[in-house]
This record gives C-alpha cells, structure tokens and sequence, in this order.
C-alpha cells in the first residue's frame, strides 16, 4: 500500500479544520498521520512526471471544477483529485477510492490505471495491471472530513465486482 502527497494533503487539511469544532479527534487523526507515514508505507511524492500530468489535466475544461472554485463560492478549491489520479497514472497504480466520481470524469480524458471502491467491492474501472499487489500497491488517499480513500493504480466504465 502507498500514499501520495496529495492524500496527505487532504487528510491534513481536513485535520486541521476539525480541530475547530473537535481537538480531540483531530489531534487522534494527527497521531493516525503521522505514524502511518512513519511506517513501511510507500510516500508517492510529486515528481518532474507527476507535476508534468497534473499540468496537463489542469487544462482541460471539462476538468475546470476539479481545481478551479466556482464563481458562487468565496471557498478555496484544494480538493487533490488530479493530483491523486496523476501519481496513480505514473505509478501505473490503482486507485481505491468510495468516492468514484471525480476520477470517473478524470477517466474520460486521463485513462487510469484503475478504480476501485472499497464500500462496494467493485471495480468501476478494471486494474489494467495484474500485478499491483505485489509492488506495494494501492495508494491510500482521502480526507479527515470524508470518508478515506484508497488508491491503488483501467479499462471499462461499468461496475465490475472483485474477482
């Protein structure tokens, strides 16, 4: 299992916002960070490749509201689905995620390596790598103010369920 830094973002993120309302859960998901990246989890963290991916997906339209915020919102859009989605592409990585829409709509103009959600057993998009369990596979991503996501590493639009 692996994480990139763009899950480590999001989980920051959400942390540090939920010490507004809850210090306690956010200082036990602080400690849940920090040693799960002081464990034998692979960091993924963005590389010449990488920041050269997410440089392209941010110039696709269709992909405008994964990284721009709307004109409705004073809000900031941090959200790192396409940073996420470029490390599991260059990483040839699945990702495991219960939230399979964002990388649905990457999908479309980025083929992913796969898409797995964990809450359904199935695989929205089917792991076009055989073999990403054993390279230390998948990639671990998410937010402390949703639910986590995992990453793991494409090929059909329909749900298919775990072999």
């Amino acid at each position: 299992m692996s994480i990139p830094f763009g899950a480590v973002i999001e989980i920051e993120r959400g942390i540090v916002n939920l010490a507004n309302h809850n210090v306690r859960r956010a200082y036990m998901l602080s400690e849940w960070l920090r040693s799960l990246v002081t464990s034998d989890i692979i960091f993924l963290p963005m590389n010449f490749e990488t920041a050269r991916l997410y440089g392209q997906m941010t110039t696709v339209p269709a992909l405008r509201d994964l990284w721009v915020p709307s004109a409705l919102t004073n809000k900031p859009k941090l959200g790192q689905d396409l940073s996420i989605a470029a490390v599991a592409i260059i990483m040839d990585a699945p990702i495991a995620t219960m939230n399979t829409k964002d990388f649905m709509k990457i999908d479309r103009f980025f083929p992913l390596p796969g898409l797995y959600n964990p809450a359904m057993d199935e695989w929205p998009i089917w792991p076009r790598s055989l073999d990403c369990r054993s390279r230390g596979f998948p990639i671990m991503t998410g937010g402390a103010s949703r639910r986590s996501r995992v990453s793991t590493g494409h090929q059909s639009t329909g749900a298919r369920r775990t072999p």
